[in-house]
């Protein structure tokens, strides 16, 4: 059995260790992490979108402004963003999952949350706010290490 790291006895063989053994080396821990919380926050987000457009947007738009019935958030507030949130939650998603527009889209979504949280606080919601904030985290430690973006539709394209 050939060891990983000795050298093989054909040329083509060998070529192909080098191939593997580089890309390998080249892949570090925070890279590998960095696309993992990606990819698990753009799954979280499209399908929290997808579901509620698949579901019909006009029933989670109902909910919405059931929700936030007796607070300062007027139906006339709360009406166009639950309309719009779905969309942009899948569009978010997408986005993170192809690692395409990348920082755009961690500093939307980091908007967004700051959006939701202040409708929640301003509904007095804190349980929510604070499962909330673990979004805020993951969005802060995306931005923070968007140096580790290796596998990407951006670094394919070159896009910063």
């Amino acid at each position: 059995m050939m060891d990983f790291y000795q050298k093989p006895q054909s040329a083509r063989l060998y070529l192909c260790t080098i191939t593997i053994k580089t890309n390998f080396m080249e892949t570090n821990n925070h890279e590998l992490a960095y696309l993992l919380l990606r990819v698990t926050l753009g799954v979280n987000f499209f399908l929290h979108g997808f579901i509620r457009i698949y579901n019909g947007v006009s029933g989670f738009k109902e909910w919405m402004i059931k929700n936030f019935e007796g607070t300062l958030l007027t139906s006339g507030l709360v009406s166009p963003f639950a309309s719009i949130l779905p969309y942009l939650e899948a569009l978010l998603g997408l986005l993170l999952l192809t690692g395409l527009l990348t920082r755009l889209s961690l500093t939307t979504g980091f908007l967004l949350m700051i959006c939701l949280i202040s409708g929640l606080c301003i509904k007095q919601d804190w349980h929510t706010v604070g499962i909330q904030m673990i979004y805020v985290i993951f969005f802060f430690i995306l931005i923070w290490n968007l140096q580790f973006n290796r596998y990407s539709l951006d670094k394919l394209f070159s896009i910063r």
